[in-house]
């Protein structure tokens, strides 16, 4: 993934802040289903809010679920030299 940043002055920010919060869909797990398929070439977007909890569930779903054993779960015991 590439992203391109855009630094702007704290007014600047705020203005499009209040404008992403007054427009577009929020952001729930049917939208992130569909945000997270590959793609390519898609353009920017904003979501006027995020289903609470969303941002914990895809951790739990990246971090522990199948396909990434050892991910997120147990540590696996540290060898100590020396005894």
């Amino acid at each position: 993934m590439r992203f391109v940043v855009k630094s702007v002055p704290v007014a600047d920010f705020n203005a499009w802040l209040e404008q992403a919060r007054s427009t577009g869909s929020g952001l729930d797990d049917a939208g992130y289903a569909e945000l997270a398929k590959p793609s390519r070439d898609v353009s920017p977007t904003t979501y006027r809010s995020i289903e609470p909890k969303l941002f914990e569930r895809i951790l739990d779903k990246t971090t522990t679920g199948s396909g990434n054993a050892g991910i997120g779960g147990p540590n696996p015991p540290i060898p100590h030299a020396g005894g």
